[in-house]
């Protein structure tokens, strides 16, 4: 058997294996609704779509994976909770097999292996996106911008000029209208590639060639401008920009080095250093690299890098998350040129591959663990509908959770009983207990949330049971437990 077709049933068995552990969670666990309070804040947006025609992205939010979502569950004829349960382990395994085919398009099947190991299987982004409900970003940023920054790359190498500049534009137009930060991003990478780019065409012609390569910089440069100032299609990223720049004296959180390490691997962050001197000084470590790939990946992976460590930057930490796409490619390139050194130190070169292996394998095991653990960030789970279906419907329940998921989700999801009302406030739940003389829950998942951590008991014992209330445990599960407050001789008590 060659290397090649080791190779591809290697990639197979990397694709089988993460889908299987992206999936893991939605069978194991049942999960009614994608894990993350962001998760609701799109379950709104799509619920508004049903009366609300936005088709271009608006100065709140993009409305392109809403639109997904909504079409999903009319094709499916399934509720739009359930098309998020599904969906966010795909945009897992979406997001991996992009950054594969951009490895292996810039570089060979060897270099693009590692990365889709590196990242599928030891990165713990975009898992911590997706677990926070960010899942435009997921869609945009790890699927989307990927494949887009391929066709560009492809575009200044010239070759096959019409495939890669229609994937160009629909990639990008996808990027617009599924999320305003990665717009930023692409943008940004666009307009700092592209000069580094035509800079260097400029100064490579000569004659009448320069003067109209340099006018075309200035002209491109300015059309862009005007097409972020002036038009509707990137108000959503104008908006988030503006709120950056409101921020610029506040002491937004610095991410340290320990902090990439966690999110991305070690492995993937240290060698990804190594993967950039590699680039940088490719030409004298005789590697032969395009200048067009290099110049895209490093202002990539650069721009991720830097914009997390800005303190007005209004998520340095998704920022961070980010830059595990680039730093994964980096990282085999850096992992390549090590062994590429070590090929005559044959104890060195076991050595290597022995530390290393071991690292991913741990490294893999820590990803593995999470995406086969039970997800802290499910706020709604099966156990919660099995509780809440259990109420009697002539008997109407307050909730109080000041989380926003909950007020959606109770809205939303055709499962549960009319009868559920959601509080965010306590003195508004207990309002509603003693005017109805009713049963009422109280989910404590983070009681941190709407109290301090030292009254959260207190609070059960002295609010509540001062109304004339027995509290008791209605269900305890890993993520949260439920109380149940009724008054002292109540049926359903």
């Amino acid at each position: 058997m060659n290397s090649r077709r080791i190779g591809t049933w290697l990639v197979g068995a990397i694709f089988l294996l993460h889908l299987l552990l992206s999936y893991w969670g939605v069978v194991a666990y049942g999960y009614p609704v994608a894990p993350g309070d962001d998760t609701a804040a799109h379950l709104a947006l799509v619920e508004e779509l049903k009366t609300a025609q936005k088709y271009w992205p608006t100065a709140g939010y993009p409305w392109g994976l809403h639109y997904i979502i909504a079409g999903l569950g009319k094709l499916f004829r399934i509720d739009p909770l359930t098309v998020t349960t599904f969906l966010s382990p795909a945009l897992l395994v979406g997001s991996a097999l992009a950054i594969y085919f951009l490895a292996k398009r810039l570089f060979n099947g060897r270099v693009a292996l590692i990365t889709y190991a590196l990242y599928a299987l030891a990165s713990l982004q975009p898992l911590q996106t997706a677990t926070d409900g960010g899942l435009p970003n997921v869609a945009a940023s790890g699927i989307a911008l990927p494949l887009n920054l391929l066709c560009w790359v492809m575009l200044w190498r010239l070759r096959q000029k019409w495939v890669p500049a229609l994937g160009f534009l629909l990639t990008g137009a996808l990027i617009v209208w599924l999320h305003h930060l990665s717009t930023i991003i692409w943008l940004a990478v666009l307009v700092l590639s592209g000069s580094i780019l035509m800079l260097r065409s400029v100064i490579l012609a000569s004659g009448r060639r320069r003067l109209w390569l340099g006018a075309a910089l200035i002209f491109g440069l300015i059309i862009l401008g005007l097409l972020y100032e002036l038009t509707p299609l990137f108000g959503a990223a104008r908006q988030l920009t503006q709120a950056s720049l409101n921020l610029r004296d506040s002491a937004s959180p610095i991410w340290e080095s320990i902090v990439y390490g966690q999110s991305l691997s070690g492995l993937v962050f240290q060698f990804s250093v190594v993967g950039l001197a590699t680039l940088i000084f490719s030409q004298r470590l005789g590697f032969k690299v395009d200048f067009s790939i290099k110049a895209v990946l490093l202002v990539w992976y650069l721009l991720y890098l830097i914009g997390s460590q800005l303190p007005f930057v209004l998520e340095p930490g998704r920022l961070a998350r980010d830059l595990a796409m680039p730093a994964a490619v980096l990282a085999a390139v850096g992992l390549g040129a090590a062994w590429h050194y070590l090929k005559e130190q044959i104890v060195l070169r076991r050595i290597f591959l022995l530390a290393i292996g071991l690292i991913f394998i741990f490294s893999a095991a820590v990803k593995a663990g999470k995406l086969t653990a039970y997800e802290p960030m499910a706020r709604f789970t099966k156990e919660d509908t099995e509780l809440l279906t259990q109420i009697s419907g002539s008997s109407p329940v307050g909730i109080l959770d000041r989380a926003s998921a909950w007020a959606t989700i109770a809205r939303l999801y055709p499962h549960l009983p009319r009868n559920v009302i959601v509080f965010d406030k306590p003195e508004a739940f207990t309002g509603y207990l003693r005017q109805a003389n009713n049963c009422g829950l109280v989910s404590q998942y983070a009681p941190h949330i709407w109290l301090p951590d030292s009254a959260a008991e207190n609070y059960v014992d002295m609010t509540v049971r001062a109304l004339g209330y027995s509290p008791a445990v209605a269900l305890t599960e890993p993520n949260k437990t439920w109380y149940r407050f009724c008054p002292v001789g109540h049926p359903d008590f």
